[in-house]
């Protein structure tokens, strides 16, 4: 049997046992790829079910020579809601990205995704977990009110050796 495989997302999600409170963050998936390879990282977030939220700001550090942004991509739910992304060099392996949906709107971010960060792992790096971290998060409900209790997030971008990832392109995936 053939297994096959292009970039396999290792996104686990992060669910909380039953008698701990959701918490309010912004959660980046975690990958598994090979050294020279571009990455797209999933950035969410989680907060309570009835809480609504208008706009979001996070600040991402990732690992510089290792890890750098090539941009970041606006997904569809927040396409479908007009909401926006700005993103802003805060200096080395740091970027603030926010997020918000026009004022004027009823509608509210999705939690399924609000950003893809494209990111290109430099080709020299050897076989180990590249740290991305999600740092002084901000969340405002569709009231403009500031949710308190937010928490930093980390993610893990697993850089494993090409002879033990072989990617392989098969004609029927790609058609």
């Amino acid at each position: 049997m053939i297994i096959l495989a292009m970039q396999v997302p290792a996104v686990f999600p992060q669910q909380s046992p039953p008698s701990e409170a959701v918490k309010n963050q912004v959660l980046i998936s975690n990958l598994v790829a090979t050294a020279g390879q571009e990455v797209t990282l999933h950035m969410r977030f989680e907060t309570q079910p009835e809480v609504k939220i208008r706009r979001l700001k996070a600040e991402i550090v990732f690992p510089v020579p290792q890890l750098s942004l090539v941009r970041v991509e606006r997904p569809y739910p927040v396409e479908k809601v007009e909401g926006q992304i700005s993103v802003q060099e805060m200096g080395p392996g740091r970027i603030r990205v926010e997020v918000a949906v026009p004022e004027d709107s009823p509608e509210a971010l999705s939690e399924e995704a609000v950003a893809f960060l494209v990111s290109q792992i430099a080709g020299d790096v050897e076989a180990l977990p590249l740290t991305i971290l999600a740092e002084q998060v901000e969340m405002w409900d569709l009231e403009g009110r500031l949710l308190e209790g937010m928490q930093d997030s980390q993610a893990l971008i697993n850089v494993v050796s090409k002879a033990l990832y072989p990617l392989i392109s098969c004609f029927f995936y790609m058609h």
